[in-house]
C-alpha cells in the first residue's frame, strides 16, 4: 500500500568501507515501490556553519508525503561529540536533529516552511564503524597449521561475528 509504518523499525547496516553497503541500496531502488534517497552524512553541518544540514536530507520527502528509505550513509563517522568534517563543526545539536529524524516525528524544514513526518519513512544508517571491537566473543587461540586449522574455522559460528547492542553502546 505504499506506507511503512516505522515504529522504531529503522536499520543499521555494519561493514567494512568497500564492501557493497551503498551498492546494495542502488540495486534495492530498481525494486522497490517507493523512492530511495541516498545521503552521505559526512557532509552535514550545524546550523550556521556552510554545508548541508538535515533539510537537504529531507527536502526530497516533501513530494513523497514522508514515504521513502532514507540511506544514511557514512553514519558511523558522527558518532563523536564533536566531529569536524571538511572544516565544519558537527555538534550534538546536528545529531539531535538526526535522531529526531529517524524516530518518526513531525520536522520542520526550511525555517519552519514545510513539515515532513517521517513516521513513514525507513532510515538505514550505514557505515564501517572502524574501530568498533568485537573481538571478545571471537577465540583469541593461536592459528594452527595444517587440517586441523581448517575444523577449528568450521566451528566457528555467524554469531561470533554479530555486532551487539553493547559492541556500539561502548563504540
Amino acid at each position: 500500500n505504499g506506507t511503512i509504518d516505522n515504529t522504531n523499525n529503522n536499520v543499521l547496516m555494519v561493514g567494512p568501507s568497500g564492501c557493497g553497503k551503498t551498492e546494495i541500496i542502488r540495486t534495492l531502488q530498481n525494486f522497490l515501490p517507493i523512492p530511495v534517497i541516498i545521503y552521505d552524512v559526512a557532509s552535514l553541518t550545524s546550523a550556521g556553519y556552510k554545508g548541508d544540514n538535515k533539510d537537504n536530507i529531507l527536502r526530497p520527502l516533501i513530494q513523497t508525503d514522508g514515504i521513502a528509505l532514507v540511506f544514511l550513509d557514512e553514519f558511523d563517522k558522527i558518532c563523536a561529540p564533536s566531529y569536524t568534517s571538511n572544516g565544519n563543526n558537527f555538534t550534538a545539536e546536528t545529531q539531535g536533529q538526526l535522531l529526531s529524524m529517524i524516530e518518526g516525528n513531525s520536522i520542520p524544514i526550511d525555517d519552519g516552511l514545510f513539515y515532513i513526518n517521517t513516521k513513514n519513512t525507513l532510515f538505514i544508517a550505514g557505515g564501517a564503524y572502524e574501530g568498533m571491537k568485537i573481538e571478545g566473543r571471537i577465540s583469541d587461540k593461536p592459528k594452527q597449521i595444517g587440517f586441523s586449522s581448517l575444523k577449528e574455522s568450521e566451528n566457528k559460528s555467524e554469531n561470533d561475528y554479530e555486532v551487539t547492542v553493547s559492541d556500539l553502546i561502548k563504540y
